[in-house]
């Protein structure tokens, strides 16, 4: 599972509205939607066959059917042909790419089951454009539709009951048993769960950071208005420390440190948004980045974070310059603030 994870991902649970059957003119339009559900580029074209599909051409025992003792029964009811030149996947050369499924006439009567065998045999076509090491490997076949959101669908379709002389017969498709499957099953859930929770943390960081720089934004806003009010009506008696600062205060660049700093955290942040691509399918390539991207994330979060300390420090020492009005007002602006900071700016680890 997790040699093929790193080949194909892992994907939350399609969502497919299946009929109690599937008409045999429909057959190819689901097809064709299983291989775009499974990243599959190419065009397939659907070709059906008798009932009995050991005597219609069926050159591969792939997804033999077998009983509840695990004996085979039944010849296969699907079957992809895998042509020699193949494009490999990512390649535009795969983009349309012709595949031939052909499938007996009556496969469309129990739509899960249907769903599961075309799944699987879709899943040989994308590990051979993936030049899988496994690709020829019926078990390992079986387990790439679990891999991308197939598992509550192959879950149902995997057995078929049925009454016959008064017995009841089992049918299994697939080479995977009940353990076996229950095990893939839990570890991709495990697997998926790892995935959303990097991805909400990500978004939850882009959200706080978002946030956080709207307040530092207002708050640099703030000590311009105060140094204004300050410049137009100065104190009488100022502390030593204080008649300094407000000397500085009135640089020309003072405050252009803090609007790059927030103008580069703000560009940046729209760069890693548009990085988090939606979630549902996490690639090791997409958890790395992921990963990545908290870091950073974290890091200008600590950036910003400096930004509102050091204003709030100026507002601060000029708030001891307005009337008692004022910072009185100032006292309870700079708590809400302070309040908002510890609860928006996350700090590394």
């Amino acid at each position: 599972m997790d040699m093929l994870s790193r080949a194909v991902g892992v994907r939350e649970n399609v969502r497919l509205d299946l009929p109690s059957a599937i008409p045999r003119q429909d057959i190819p339009m689901w097809v064709q939607k299983i291989a775009d559900l499974l990243g599959l580029p190419v065009q397939v074209t659907v070709t059906f066959v008798s009932k009995d599909g050991s005597k219609a051409g069926f050159g591969s025992t792939a997804l033999s059917r077998t009983d509840s003792r695990g004996r085979g029964t039944h010849g296969i009811g699907a079957q992809v042909s895998i042509p020699p030149d193949l494009p490999m996947f990512g390649t535009s050369r795969l983009r349309g790419f012709p595949i031939k499924v052909r499938v007996t006439e009556t496969c469309g009567r129990n739509p899960a089951t249907f769903v599961a065998v075309i799944a699987h045999e879709l899943s040989h076509v994308l590990l051979f454009s993936l030049r899988h090491p496994e690709k020829d490997s019926e078990f390992h076949t079986d387990l790439v539709p679990l891999l991308l959101g197939f598992r509550s669908i192959v879950e149902r379709g995997r057995t078929h009951v049925e009454q016959r002389d008064q017995r009841e017969i089992t049918t299994t498709f697939g080479y995977l048993t009940d353990s076996q499957f229950t095990r893939a099953d839990r570890w991709t859930e495990r697997r998926l769960y790892d995935g959303r929770l990097k991805g909400d943390r990500a978004a939850e960081l882009l959200r706080r950071l978002a946030a956080t720089l709207q307040v530092a934004s207002k708050e640099v806003a703030r000590f311009r208005a105060y140094r204004a009010y300050v410049n137009r009506h100065p104190p009488e008696n100022l502390k030593r420390g204080d008649a300094d600062k407000l000397v500085r205060f009135n640089d020309v660049d003072y405050t252009r440190d803090w609007d790059r700093d927030i103008e580069m955290a703000s560009k940046q942040l729209e760069d890693v948004g548009g990085e988090i691509p939606p979630m549902g399918y996490y690639t090791e390539a997409y958890l790395k980045r992921l990963d990545r991207q908290h870091d950073r994330l974290s890091g200008l979060a600590e950036e910003v974070g400096d930004v509102l300390n050091r204003v709030a420090a100026d507002i601060k020492t000029l708030s001891r310059c307005l009337p008692l009005l004022m910072r009185l007002k100032e006292i309870w602006i700079r708590w809400c603030a302070e309040a908002r900071r510890v609860c928006r700016v996350p700090r590394r680890g």
